[in-house]
């Protein structure tokens, strides 16, 4: 299946945006303040170089068992980084605020049941067992994250 030049270059745009982040990130030495976003950049930078290299020199099935393999990697990160933000955000001091682990269990319960009955809910074409679950993965911490697909990770239902 041939890339077009505009997908081609939303994937060369998306990796160039994310070395200008590490780049940042590393210029004022933010990776031990944050981690889990710091690696889930790095990773994404890994990942593009990778799959690039695959679809283009290797063909349509070893890039497209190797995306899925990915995209695992990939939910635990951003797993890694929702944790990352709610300890951000809810220990400022380090100390979780006294008024806000109930308040935050609950919505983190509600959110999780909302999230895995809407990726539950999901028929998808593919057979491929590991396709399926990184799909409903995704969307499952899509769901939570408000996140959006870039240009070169889009999936079609």
């Amino acid at each position: 299946m041939a890339i077009s030049g505009l997908d081609n270059f939303l994937w060369a745009a998306g990796f160039v945006g994310h070395c200008a982040l590490f780049f940042v990130l590393a210029g004022r030495r933010r990776f031990r303040r944050y981690p889990a976003f710091s690696a889930l950049i790095g990773f994404s930078i890994l990942r593009t170089g990778v799959l690039f290299r695959l679809r283009n020199h290797y063909g349509d099935s070893l890039y497209s068992h190797t995306y899925w393999e990915l995209a695992f990697a990939d939910a635990g990160l951003q797993l890694a980084l929702i944790f990352e933000i709610a300890g951000k955000v809810f220990r400022p001091l380090g100390k979780w605020a006294i008024d806000v682990r109930g308040k935050l269990l609950l919505w983190l319960l509600l959110s999780i049941v909302v999230a895995a009955a809407l990726a539950k809910s999901q028929h998808l074409a593919g057979n491929d067992l590991v396709q399926v679950l990184a799909v409903k993965i995704g969307f499952f911490f899509g769901i939570t994250q408000r996140r959006t697909f870039r240009g070169h990770d889009r999936i079609i239902f």
